[in-house]
């Protein structure tokens, strides 16, 4: 407040003081204030068109506003003015990541690091590009050079551990578990992701306090913003119920696998099903049949998060479905905004957000036990059998592979899992390399996720007792021929 009131001081003496407009901007920017900030930072370029730092300070406040294209246009105004501007090209390559641009964004990382090797933050975005680019090796080295750069970031930590999961690179790994709950029981780090700690051997409590500190300082902003918006949910009663549903995945993805006929089931009597998809529009007959499935089918790609809000709340949603969760590609931001008068937590994500906006989820009584209601910020909302749905209608290939073709033996136990890799602990390793031991001729049929898993479970493997050779990898294939080759397991575990 001191701050403010001194900077808006400076500027009722001189209006056209460019470098009071940019801190006032940037105390603005903080608060979360976003719409105010970005009106400074452009007050401060009107004043001082050569000011690269309030170009990329409005890049970064655009980008948190859910605007994209407008961000990368001026952090390239920023690095015109500044080429070696080693923070604007670490801003613009995150931009471009999560415009799905890895290569450039890992070029502008590049540059940043060459202007500025001891740039911690660059090392960790280059981390999380080569990872999602599948160069796991590479990126666990990044994650590496962040730590050893700066100890005190939890995030590149936590993301060190979840890659060595995948990885199945245990050594160490007890030690990172450790510190990443101790660090969420002192509550003292808002970036460590709810998801990477729902993978590892946590507690629920500690799963609700890692979330609760992740939501409130991921969405308190937008909960801010609320009031400014005036959405009234006293409103006229319409003949039925509209449901909203708001995801990433309406493409071929794993959540449009599961939850494609239920979008066909809804009683057309009594509710009118609307998605809003934020996702690619891959032409897919899976896009195809999903569209049909709705009353209405709304791409939200090119939107802001305050864009969507209002469209949802000017569609006059009921109840909206965020089908994301903790996990990646999630726009929680417009969940945040509160456009709807409920607001559920469904079948992406079967742990708590953590966030005040968001009221139920959907679950049932395995995934989440009467007892653990205390664990969750959500009500619970517990179906009779099972919280995941999933689509009768999936195709399987009528010609399916041979266990000779799978690279399997044609006589002797097939043990089955194909799970992701990260998913995979020592301790339950041990318990299939027990059995594979006693049963002679069985094998291990495992997902290919990447050459780095394969390599090291071979060798925990051998470490065991049992035979590399009896570790049988199963590449990726489109899904129909998948779901056709499980026939040739015997058990699935």
């Amino acid at each position: 407040e001191m701050a403010s009131r001194h900077l808006n001081t400076a500027l009722q003496l001189q209006p056209d003081y460019a470098e009071a407009q940019y801190n006032l901007a940037n105390l603005l920017r903080n608060e979360g204030k976003s719409e105010e900030a970005a009106a400074h930072y452009r007050k401060a370029i009107e004043l001082k068109p050569d000011y690269a730092a309030a170009y990329n300070n409005l890049g970064l406040t655009l980008h948190s506003q859910g605007k994209p294209a407008e961000a990368v246009a001026h952090y390239q105004k920023a690095l015109a003015l500044m080429p070696a501007y080693a923070e604007a090209h670490n801003n613009l390559g995150i931009t471009l990541a999560d415009q799905g641009k890895l290569a450039e964004a890992v070029a502008h990382y590049q540059k940043a690091l060459a202007l500025k090797p001891d740039f911690a933050e660059a090392h960790g975005s280059l981390g999380n590009a080569l990872k999602d680019q599948g160069r796991l090796d590479e990126a666990v080295v990044q994650y590496r050079r962040v730590l050893a750069l700066r100890p005190d970031l939890a995030e590149a930590e936590s993301q060190l551990m979840h890659q060595l999961q995948h990885l199945c690179e245990w050594s160490g790994l007890e030690d990172l578990f450790d510190r990443q709950r101790k660090l969420v029981r002192e509550q003292s780090h808002p970036k460590i992701p709810p998801f990477t700690l729902l993978a590892i051997p946590s507690s629920a409590a500690e799963q609700l306090v890692c979330a609760r500190i992740h939501a409130a300082s991921r969405f308190s902003s937008f909960a801010a913003l609320r009031e400014q918006f005036g959405f009234n949910f006293v409103r006229a009663s319409k003949p039925k119920l509209r449901i909203g549903y708001l995801s990433a995945d309406f493409c071929q993805h794993a959540t449009a696998y599961l939850i494609a006929e239920l979008f066909e089931l809804h009683d057309q009597a009594g509710f009118e099903v609307f998605a809003y998809s934020y996702g690619p529009n891959d032409g897919s007959d899976m896009r195809r049949r999903l569209v049909r499935a709705c009353n209405q089918f709304v791409d939200i790609a090119g939107d802001t998060f305050i864009e969507t809000a209002r469209r949802i709340y000017e569609d006059r949603i009921d109840i909206l479905v965020d089908l994301k969760g903790h996990t990646r590609a999630a726009r929680t931001e417009i969940v945040a905004l509160r456009p709807a008068p409920i607001q559920v937590n469904y079948l992406g994500y079967p742990g708590t957000m953590g966030a005040e906006f968001m009221d139920y989820i959907i679950t049932d009584r395995f995934i989440t036990p009467p007892d653990y209601a205390p664990f969750f910020s959500e009500k619970l909302v517990s179906l009779p059998d099972c919280y995941q749905v999933n689509d009768r209608k999936r195709e399987i290939a009528k010609q399916a592979l041979t266990r000779a073709e799978c690279g399997l033996p044609v006589k002797g136990l097939v043990f089955c899992c194909f799970n992701n890799t990260y998913k995979i602990m020592s301790a339950v390793f041990d318990i299939w390399m027990r059995m594979l031991r006693r049963i002679p001729g069985s094998v291990l049929w495992l997902l290919e996720a990447n050459a780095g898993a394969a390599a090291n479970l071979r060798r925990e493997a051998k470490a065991r007792g049992v035979e590399p050779e009896r570790l049988v990898f199963a590449p990726r294939l489109p899904l129909a021929q998948h779901l056709a080759r499980h026939g040739n397991a015997d058990l699935f575990l």
